[in-house]
């Protein structure tokens, strides 16, 4: 919360007390150490849905800032200054 003050899905309003932390790169069992600061985000059950059956992709940066692909095909980037569209082009 003292990171990400909001949710990190595009647009998003909703302060990260009300959120759960949700892992960036899909959480896979077995597997130690999945669960760190930089595989991890405030989402919204709302964006969790989206990222993981809407066919989103999310990379997290070196500065726990997101970059989002969209089905389809927007790249939108979220960090502490809100929410960026960047060029399609961007992968």
């Amino acid at each position: 919360m003292l990171r990400d003050a909001y949710d990190q899905f595009p647009w998003s309003s909703i302060e990260s007390a009300h959120l759960d932390l949700d892992h960036t790169k899909p959480w896979q069992p077995g597997i130690p150490g999945q669960t760190r600061p930089d595989n991890l985000a405030p989402l919204s059950r709302r964006a969790h849905r989206v990222k993981t059956l809407a066919g989103w992709r999310l990379e997290q940066g070196p500065h726990a800032d997101l970059i989002w692909h969209t089905g389809a095909g927007q790249v939108i980037h979220v960090d502490y200054t809100g929410t960026h569209r960047l060029p399609p082009d961007r992968e």
